[in-house]
């Protein structure tokens, strides 16, 4: 039984949290882009991504016959996902574009969800200092002395604020070794980058698995930190490896640890 393109482009859709968010919105009604960018503080041109995938997935209709143009859930689409995924639910074997169809429901939404990392930090400072830690302040806790990837000593790690910034460090000499970019700049809420650096250590233009932190307000001046680390499939088959790495003591542990310690 093989999947529909326009099947698998809905599900491919909804893999991105941020995505699946503007739906959330929508289910609500319809809303335009300037009121979407508002209620989910998301900066225009990630908007317009989400909403152009979205639309290409048959997830999302526009609605150009007022004076703003307006979105909205399509029907049609949620519906015809909705009776594959009950389909496929009931069926006792085989595979669906080879995976089992007897997967949980959510696996099959959330292709990217087996190989992922999730960790959550407490800090005793508010989310402004907190974001401002994570993104400005990483050379001052990421340990470089034994965590870099160029062929000479780091000294810093430079991350560039806003969409479509640079992730890099910078080395002794002057010269800098890429890491990735800024995918989503919403301070002091949310970051999400894109992580290109290979399980063999080594960048990979190419590469787009993605870390997501999330910068929650607490009280008495404290925040909790949300971070994940998605999309670790698109190694191909040295995924899990990756996973193994950024999973035990001595990966985003010991990382927000030390993030922790600093703030």
């Amino acid at each position: 039984m093989a999947v529909a393109s326009s099947l698998s482009r809905a599900l491919d859709a909804l893999t991105d949290p941020g995505r699946r968010e503007v739906l959330e919105q929508l289910a609500a009604g319809p809303r335009t882009a300037a009121q979407l960018a508002i209620e989910l503080a998301a900066p225009g041109p990630v908007l317009a991504e989400w909403l152009e995938t979205l639309r290409g997935a048959g997830l999302v209709t526009e609605d150009c016959s007022r004076s703003s143009t307006t979105y909205q859930v399509s029907s049609k689409g949620v519906e015809e996902l909705r009776d594959y995924l009950e389909r496929i639910a009931n069926l006792p074997s085989g595979e669906v574009k080879g995976l089992p169809v007897n997967r949980h429901l959510a696996e099959i939404i959330a292709l990217d969800s087996r190989f992922l990392v999730r960790r959550v930090v407490r800090m005793h400072c508010d989310q402004i200092r907190a974001f401002q830690l994570f993104t400005l302040g990483m050379g001052t806790w990421w340990p470089l002395g034994r965590r870099h990837f160029s062929e000479v000593s780091a000294v810093t790690v430079i991350l560039e604020p806003g969409t479509g910034g640079r992730w890099f460090e910078r080395g002794e000499d002057g010269s800098e070794a890429p890491w990735g970019t800024v995918l989503v700049w919403e301070p002091p809420r949310r970051v999400v980058l894109n992580w290109r650096v290979g399980p063999d250590w080594r960048y990979d233009p190419g590469l787009r698995t993605e870390l997501e932190v999330t910068f929650i307000p607490g009280g008495l001046g404290s925040c909790e930190v949300q971070l994940e680390h998605r999309s670790l499939e698109q190694v191909g088959p040295q995924a899990a490896r990756l996973q193994t790495t950024f999973d035990a003591d001595d990966g985003w542990t010991e990382l927000l640890q030390r993030f922790s310690e600093v703030g």
